[in-house]
C-alpha cells in the first residue's frame, strides 16, 4: 500500500527548496565588472612628424608656402606636443651663426621657447645652408566605437551592465580634449605662451604691425 501522505510531504518539500533556491539566486549580487573607463579604453599614441623649410640667405622672409607650412605644423606642435624640437641644418648652415639663429627666432616667434629648440648637423645633407627639417613628438588620441547593441536591455538575469554602458561618455571625453597628454598628465606652466605674450607686447609698443601678424598668415 503505497503511503501518498509521506510522498505528497516529500513533494512539498523539494518544491519549498527549488522555491527558495530560486529567490537566492534572483537575488544574488551582480557579477563583479570592470569600470567602464577599462571596458572602453582612451589610447594615447605618440606619433613623429618631420617637415622642412627652405631658408633664405639674405635676410628675406620664408616663402608663403613656407610659412604655412612652418605654421601649420608648430600648431599641432603647440597643441599636442611640448617636447623638445629637433632641428636638422646641413654642414653649411649649422655653421653659420646667422642661420641658427634666424632658426631660432623664427620658432620663438611661433610660441615656442629657445629652451625647447635643439639645432644638430645633419651630415647626410645635401643643402647648401638653405634647408632646415623641424620633428618633433606629439600626441593622438584613439577612442573607442560605441554602438554594441547586442545586450538585451529588458532581460538581465545576471544584474551585468550592458555593453555600450559607459563608451559614449569615453568616447566624447576623448574627442573634445584639447592636448591628449593631458589625459596621461595634467598640464604644467612653461614659456611657450608667455614669449609669445611678451613678443606682441613689445610689437604694440615699438608700433610694429608685425608681432601678431606672423601667427594669422
Amino acid at each position: 500500500m503505497t503511503d501518498y501522505t509521506t510522498t505528497s510531504g516529500m513533494k512539498f518539500r523539494l518544491l519549498t527548496i527549488a522555491v527558495v533556491m530560486l529567490g537566492v539566486s534572483a537575488c544574488e549580487a551582480p557579477v563583479r565588472q570592470e569600470d567602464y573607463q577599462a571596458q572602453h579604453p582612451i589610447n594615447v599614441i605618440q606619433k613623429e612628424i618631420a617637415f622642412s623649410i627652405d631658408l633664405p640667405k639674405d635676410t628675406k622672409a620664408l616663402s608663403s608656402e613656407n610659412q604655412l607650412t612652418l605654421n601649420r605644423h608648430i600648431a599641432t606642435y603647440l597643441q599636442k606636443g611640448r617636447g623638445q624640437v629637433i632641428v636638422k641644418m646641413s654642414p653649411d648652415g649649422f655653421s653659420s651663426t646667422r642661420q641658427k639663429a634666424r632658426v631660432r627666432d623664427l620658432l620663438w616667434q611661433q610660441g615656442i621657447h629657445t629652451q625647447s629648440v635643439d639645432i644638430v648637423k645633419d651630415e647626410q645633407s645635401s643643402s647648401n645652408g638653405g634647408k632646415a627639417t623641424i620633428s618633433f613628438a606629439y600626441n593622438e588620441v584613439e577612442v573607442p566605437e560605441c554602438g554594441d547593441w547586442t545586450t538585451s536591455a529588458t532581460y538581465n538575469w545576471s544584474n551585468r551592465s550592458p555593453a555600450n554602458h559607459g563608451c559614449s561618455i569615453q568616447r566624447n571625453l576623448g574627442l573634445s580634449v584639447a592636448n591628449p597628454a593631458h589625459l596621461k598628465k595634467g598640464a604644467t606652466f612653461d614659456n611657450s605662451d608667455s614669449a609669445r605674450a611678451q613678443r606682441i607686447i613689445n610689437g604694440y609698443k615699438s608700433g610694429s604691425s608685425s608681432a601678431s601678424s606672423t601667427s594669422s598668415n
